[in-house]
């Protein structure tokens, strides 16, 4: 299987900005477009990664598609599509990347598997937030979605991450809250010394669900539920 982008675990933390400073200085210190860009992959793709980087969303779409018709099993590819779909508001697109991403993730031998992928990639309230999502739901304390919140103005990083935890799901079944088929999930806040829950969920939500109620917490349109003083291990 020939790819370009490499593993997803290369880009999952942090994002592209760690590593497309070489692709930017590669980028702009030339004089001008060469005749082999156009059948160079690797110079269209870290093209693409820094038209993401300034959220040219149009001009990585540009670059994305045919290195996605060209290398249809790459993994990092079809994720940096999700993002631009995701942010052009493309949302069929998207979905349809978005199975396809996990089908060939799917096929892959277990050892070729990376466990999560980056899903998303946007501003909100003067923040930058960067959305992964694993692939399978595994382990007592199993997690779906996590959100790296980044303060440009301070540095300061907290996550909110959707999980599922199996002693979580137990109890809201042994009280009937959800069926004994269904999970529990809850969105929860992690910052220096602070744990915040915002929400509980009856079955998994979709991914707009959660990546909405995430915007409106960092708008400060909602309470948490609960605070403490500690931080997840």
């Amino acid at each position: 299987m020939e790819v370009i982008g490499g593993t997803l675990t290369r880009q999952t933390r942090p994002f592209a900005w760690l590593f497309s400073l070489v692709f930017l200085v590669g980028c702009v210190s030339s004089t001008g477009p060469s005749p082999n860009d156009a059948i160079d992959p690797q110079v269209s793709y870290q093209r693409a990664v820094v038209a993401i980087e300034v959220d040219d969303w149009t001009t990585a779409i540009d670059e994305l598609e045919p290195l996605r018709e060209r290398f249809p099993s790459d993994l990092v590819i079809r994720s940096w599509l999700l993002i631009c779909w995701q942010n052009v508001g493309d949302l069929a697109r998207r979905d349809l990347d978005h199975q396809a991403l996990v089908e060939i993730w799917q096929s892959l031998d277990s050892e070729e598997r990376d466990p999560l992928f980056t899903r998303d990639y946007f501003r909100t309230s003067g923040k930058r937030v960067e959305a992964l999502e694993y692939f399978e739901l595994e382990g007592e304390r199993a997690l779906k979605y996590v959100f790296y919140v980044t303060d440009p103005a301070n540095g300061e990083e907290t996550r909110l991450s959707l999980g599922s935890y199996e002693l979580t799901t137990l109890f809201m079944r042994q009280r009937g809250e959800i069926g004994q088929d269904e999970r529990a999930f809850h969105l929860d806040e992690y910052g220096v010394n602070s744990h915040l829950t915002w929400a509980f969920f009856h079955g998994e939500p979709s991914y707009d669900e959660v990546r909405n109620l995430v915007e409106e917490i960092l708008a400060g349109k909602h309470e948490p539920l609960s605070s403490s003083r500690s931080r997840e291990p």
